[in-house]
């Protein structure tokens, strides 16, 4: 009983599972990649963020993802002290099944953050973010049911044809919200929200029929 249960779920779950974006365990380390309204908020004149992750270590480079951003606020003079209009730029690579399936992407982004107080403590902004992606699949290191034969994956010739070819580029746009709030200054927190791939670009590397 119990492991028709267990088959039933999963068979639920076919229907309702989408794919995910990469991501860090210490998502706090990678600003950009978490709410573009975080752009340029932060104490500094500049901040730099770098994030690596190699999940499942003993599979040979299942998930390798490596990340990297640079944001700054800018025109201090020529708005409110204590607002800030930040800009920033980041990229990103991840590879999935030893370098069968690669993606990279730059982004460009900014917010602006509004003083709810003359202190500063508690600011709401809003953030946007345009990037470009490119999403490469190496064939050649992929095996189908039809090549199989007697000796093994030998059929070369019944590989699937990818229609749209072996590599697709895209343009995304993402956004986001937040509020900051603190009482002195020293105890910040942070309540947010973002949404990406608003354009809900299409990637698809063969024709469905």
């Amino acid at each position: 009983m119990r492991k028709l249960v267990v088959c039933i779920c999963a068979l639920l779950a076919c229907q309702l599972v989408k794919a995910q974006d990469p991501h860090f365990s210490q998502f706090f380390a990678s600003p950009l990649t978490l709410n573009p309204a975080f752009t340029g908020k932060f104490s500094g004149s500049w901040r730099l963020a770098a994030n690596h992750r190699d999940q499942w270590p003993s599979i040979p480079k299942a998930y390798v993802t490596t990340s990297a951003s640079i944001d700054f606020p800018i025109l201090k003079s020529r708005i409110p002290e204590k607002d800030i209009f930040g800009v920033g730029i980041s990229g990103l690579t991840d590879a999935s099944a030893n370098n069968i399936l690669k993606l990279n992407y730059g982004s460009v982004s900014m917010s602006y953050h509004k003083a709810l107080d003359e202190n500063g403590y508690s600011t709401i902004g809003a953030g946007f973010q345009g990037t470009y992606s490119s999403l490469s699949l190496d064939q050649s290191k992929l095996t189908f049911e039809s090549m199989l034969t007697q000796n093994g994956f030998t059929d070369l010739s019944k590989r699937e044809v990818l229609a749209n070819g072996n590599n697709q580029s895209y343009f995304d746009i993402n956004a986001g919200l937040l509020y900051s709030g603190s009482t002195n200054g020293q105890n910040n927190f942070d309540l947010g929200a973002s949404m990406y791939h608003i354009n809900r670009p299409k990637v698809v590397f063969k024709d469905k029929n």
